[in-house]
């Protein structure tokens, strides 16, 4: 009898003759090296096409070109190739993060299978019928085609007796259908022998039971999958992320950060799961900078070891994730980019159960949020710049304040819904575009405060638990400060500030700053810059952002160019006259000029200093408007304590805390090549 390695050469030399050339050598050795994993036995499932066989070898070999070269090949001999259809819609699929082709290739091949054998004709070539059965039922559920999803997985447990409950359950979810979703995961939890079976029902409970906003429920079926999943022998970093959402949905921080830190070490190919993106937002909302800096950085690296369909799954999620922490990071243009971009691939969100109108506009309000930014910079600029530039500057802003409005018109358009309100309120709220708590407060101010208000009491009457009425304090300080009742809003804000978590730091500094401008509003300077003062400690760019500005006194000694300077920095929104409050002082030293912003208790908060020829030999500025651009810059800036984590600069020197804010940018810029490349990934 002869061996299995022996009875392979045999079939390759059949196929391709006695040939000697190299090439035909290459396809030999690929073909027999797949058909000894095979056996002899299967082969009459795949028929007997030579150039289809090495095809399905080249994918098993992870030779994705060469496979598309194969499937090209047996289309251009025949048209109607079934082979060719099916390995070129698994290509465009997996290889090439193509869903739209892959779901036409795929379909097309199985049209023609069934035309020509039918579904379930003895003697045939199955295993196209099989495999494109199969991938059509995932690529049309990732597509958000969940009906048609559905037929495809039921086809495929009539013709071949595959339990589907696991795939259409998973449809259900995507679409709302909660009830079917849930029964079929708890007939999957009880009928399985193995813990493989029991873990895939627990994570689809896990999801259902955190978009149904059942918290405990989520929290304790995500922990069982990663249980079952440890049973296994392996991990999937996909349980342990779910575990982690859940433990935050409950406020549980801590635990949520040792859960992703775990996952972070079980690389698995095809797994939608990014652990360092949750990370990565997990540190902003933490104001820790550094480490989310570091955190984007290892996303893209584990992004780009993924499989280029889950890149393309991923792409308008990943993108919005790091345009949180470049927004926050000062760079809003990069931060604007990244949100269009999303907003153009609103399929591309990793498989999140949350409807395309939900997506798009989370996508808006990141949007709005970074052309706003980026209008309030501009007016700055235009308080010191001479009057042509500030021309410039001011034609500019106009342009950010119209995206941003028009940005926020579609955010309401989306948010039609009720529901979809509600669902944002609770704070992390799981199984949704994951989006920061400090960013939610704007939903006030573009869908009224009586809706919002509305939506809170139906929580209020739930009732939510104790940690979750800080959250819903904050909501009312916002609601009262839009709608000028301002003492309201600052006593809402102390209570909210007072039971936040502290780790909340982002959140924290926002409603801060609103309090700050309730009681300024009162003409309550005094009062009003403690709230700044906690709001600027741990998110300067806050100010800019919300359009705020801080009430300050102004001093100028030295010298004419020190008095012009201050001047110019006096004219800036950021800033409003008042007896108490910041300080800004200016100081002319030689050819020097030196601005500083004090805090209320006269401690040096952040410097600038300008000289002739110090700054770029573009720059013809006078000297009082390079100050007031370098102090803009300065005041305004990240704040970052990088003694938190070892982050190298570009030039591979270690960053230390005092050259803070630059290093960061260095960094970041560093970032934005490779966030955007990810990100362009089809």
């Amino acid at each position: 009898m002869k061996s299995r390695r022996g009875l392979c050469a045999c079939i390759a030399l059949f196929l391709f003759g006695d040939g000697s050339a190299a090439a035909q050598d290459d396809d030999a050795a690929l073909l027999d090296r797949f058909v000894s994993e095979l056996g002899a036995e299967d082969l009459s499932l795949y028929g007997d096409n030579h150039t289809a066989l090495l095809a399905l070898a080249a994918v098993e070999a992870g030779e994705m070109i060469r496979a598309r070269e194969f499937a090209e090949n047996l289309l251009s001999e025949n048209p109607e190739s079934i082979e060719g259809h099916c390995i070129l819609g698994l290509v465009m699929g997996v290889a090439e993060g193509n869903l739209s082709a892959s779901a036409h290739y795929l379909e097309r091949g199985l049209d023609l299978f069934e035309a020509r054998y039918g579904t379930r004709s003895a003697d045939t070539p199955l295993f196209w019928h099989w495999m494109a059965l199969g991938n059509l039922a995932m690529v049309l559920g990732d597509l958000g085609r969940g009906g048609e999803a559905i037929e495809v997985a039921s086809e495929l447990e009539d013709i071949y007796g595959e339990d589907s409950r696991y795939h259409t359950a998973w449809v259900h979810y995507r679409a709302r259908d909660y009830d079917e979703a849930r029964r079929q995961a708890v007939g999957i939890i009880s009928d399985a022998e193995d813990p493989e079976g029991r873990v895939s029902g627990w994570n689809v409970l896990c999801s259902v039971e955190g978009d149904e906003g059942n918290l405990v429920a989520m929290y304790e079926a995500c922990n069982a999958a990663v249980e079952s999943d440890a049973l296994d022998g392996d991990v999937d970093p996909v349980f342990l992320s779910n575990a982690a959402e859940s433990a935050l949905a409950l406020l549980y921080a801590a635990e949520a950060e040792e859960r992703l830190l775990e996952a972070t070490k079980y690389f698995r190919e095809g797994t939608v799961a990014i652990p360092w993106t949750d990370l990565m937002l997990l540190y902003t909302a933490q104001a820790r900078l550094p480490e989310a800096v570091d955190a984007l950085r290892a996303a893209q690296r584990w992004r780009r070891r993924q499989l280029p369909y889950i890149g393309a799954l991923n792409g308008a999620l990943q993108d919005l994730s790091a345009a949180h922490l470049l927004l926050i990071a000062g760079r809003a243009d990069v931060a604007a980019r990244l949100s269009r971009r999303a907003l153009e691939r609103s399929d591309r969100y990793g498989r999140i159960s949350t409807a395309q109108d939900e997506r798009d506009g989370w996508a808006n309000l990141f949007d709005r949020a970074a052309h706003r930014t980026l209008a309030e910079a501009y007016a700055e600029e235009a308080s010191w710049s001479g009057w042509r530039e500030a021309l410039v500057a001011r034609a500019k802003e106009l342009g950010h304040r119209f995206n941003a409005w028009r940005a926020g018109r579609r955010f309401v358009a989306n948010f039609a819904e009720r529901r979809l309100l509600e669902s944002r309120l609770l704070p992390h709220a799981p199984g949704r575009v994951p989006m920061p708590e400090w960013l939610e407060l704007d939903q006030v101010e573009l869908l009224g405060s009586g809706a919002v208000e509305v939506a809170l009491r139906r929580l209020d009457a739930r009732p939510p638990p104790d940690a979750v009425e800080a959250y819903t304090q904050a909501f009312y300080a916002e609601c009262a400060r839009v709608d000028g009742r301002d003492l309201e809003s600052l006593e809402r804000s102390m209570i909210a500030l007072q039971g936040l978590p502290r780790w909340e730091a982002l959140l924290r500094a926002r409603v801060a700053a609103g309090a700050g401008a309730s009681a300024l509003a009162q003409g309550r300077a005094e009062e009003a810059a403690p709230f700044f003062d906690l709001a600027w400690q741990t998110d300067p760019a806050v100010i800019r952002r919300l359009g705020m500005a801080l009430p300050a006194r102004f001093a100028a000694s030295g010298g004419p160019a020190a008095s012009e300077a201050l001047e110019l920095i006096r004219a800036s929104p950021r800033f409003e006259p008042a007896a108490n409050g910041f300080e800004v002082r200016v100081e002319q030293r030689g050819d020097s000029l030196i601005g500083c912003l004090h805090g209320p208790h006269g401690e040096v908060l952040r410097c600038a200093d300008v000289r002739p020829g110090a700054r770029s030999a573009i720059d013809q500025d006078p000297l009082p408007m390079q100050l007031a651009r370098a102090f803009h810059e300065q005041a305004f800036a990240p704040r970052a304590d990088l003694t938190q984590v070892d982050i190298r600069s570009l030039d591979g020197s270690s960053v230390v805390s005092g050259g803070g804010d630059a290093r960061v940018r260095s960094v970041l810029d560093e970032l934005l090549g490779s966030s955007e490349q990810a990100g362009s990934e089809r």
